[in-house]
């Protein structure tokens, strides 16, 4: 079966012009997809958003393309790239045209949600929010009938994922600007930070804080590098979760997991780091961190062997022994401040900006 050729600069010019339009002062989502399309913009579902934005866009370049497809394999009419376009056109600009309003997912098809050959109800998903996020995508893209409705619907997706970026950022923001207290108050506001693990997201940012406290605390400006969780390897210079540089040279790299791991995981960056050439590497247990089949002491001497010091620590007890020796001039706001830019650094899911807020309420 022939599939549709969605041609990528065409796709630019036309995202770019449905961004331009949804600028234009006094707009508002008026398209027949407007509240579906918002419903899931606002959502916690990182992979159905690129979807819905993925499906406006080619059925806007191509009025034949099915809206449904996720995969060129699809054998049905109107199957086309869908990954390729999303990798290519959206991911590329997401920043400039959306704000990153989407998540800023470097390769959201890779996610399982995308890895069926067509959207369907059947579709494996968990239940609750999830599954009614993939009920209404699926009744709003199986209504898209015409390239005229995709672009009016793709104005109103341009509008809504900078507007839901916009309200993240302000509420983030204000608490940040709230936010009182010295040492004790941080230890507090770390602790509960990483109460909740997020996809181990909170704990990524605790550790990579943490980082810049021990910098701070031996006068020293290190540039700390914090990498989207799950999306590792996605740079050529990045070592482990967290890589920590003095000028040009790397001096801590930290992998950082709070779910429950197993040796493979372990000795996988321990290679990472030794082929980066560096000798030691940090891994931090999250709250819900549990090593499931071997002990540490083993996986310490497997690394060894590759001339690589393993050391095992606990966020929990960091947070209290890192914080406590900090400056007294440490306070509160420096460190919301500082886990905001690491947020923006690592593309963190709106439920992690949820939790920061929460935590510093």
């Amino acid at each position: 079966m022939p599939k549709i050729a969605i041609d990528h600069a065409k796709a630019l010019e036309i995202l770019e012009q449905a961004v331009k339009e949804s600028k234009v002062p006094g707009f508002q989502p008026s398209s027949s997809l407007k509240d579906s399309i918002t419903q899931i913009i606002d959502g916690s579902h990182l992979t159905y958003k690129y979807v819905l934005a993925t499906a406006l866009l080619a059925k806007a370049v191509e009025p034949n393309s099915n809206p449904l497809v996720l995969q060129a394999g699809a054998e049905v009419p109107g199957a086309y790239d869908a990954r390729s376009l999303c990798h290519k056109v959206i991911v590329p600009h997401e920043s400039r045209l959306l704000a990153n309003g989407l998540g800023g997912s470097n390769e959201p098809f890779l996610n399982k949600p995308a890895r069926f050959k067509l959207l369907s109800l059947d579709n494996a998903v968990r239940a609750g929010s999830d599954k009614r996020t993939l009920i209404t995508l699926h009744k709003a893209l199986s209504g898209l009938n015409s390239g005229h409705q995709a672009r009016l619907a793709l104005r109103d997706l341009a509008y809504s994922a900078r507007k839901h970026k916009a309200a993240q950022t302000a509420v983030l923001k204000d608490a940040v600007s709230h936010a009182v207290g010295g040492r004790l108050a941080v230890i507090e506001f770390l602790s509960r930070l990483v109460s909740s693990s997020v996809h181990g997201e909170t704990s990524a940012l605790a550790s990579a804080v943490l980082f810049w406290i021990l910098g701070k605390s031996r006068n020293q400006e290190w540039v700390i590098q914090v990498h989207p969780v799950n999306e590792s390897g996605t740079s050529s210079k990045e070592v482990s979760d967290i890589d920590v540089y003095c000028g040009e040279k790397l001096i801590y790299t930290a992998e950082v997991k709070d779910k429950q791991f197993k040796r493979h995981d372990v000795e996988h960056a321990v290679d990472k780091v030794a082929e980066a050439g560096h000798d030691v590497l940090y891994f931090i247990r999250g709250p819900q961190g549990l090593l499931a089949d071997v002990s540490e002491d083993s996986l310490i001497g497997v690394a060894a062997k590759k001339k690589v010091e393993l050391l095992m620590l606990d966020i929990t007890s960091m947070i209290v022994d890192v914080v406590s020796f900090a400056p007294k001039s440490l306070t509160l706001k420096d460190v919301a401040e500082q886990i905001r830019k690491y947020a923006d650094q690592a593309r963190v899911k709106a439920e992690t900006l949820k939790q920061i807020g929460l935590a510093l309420a």
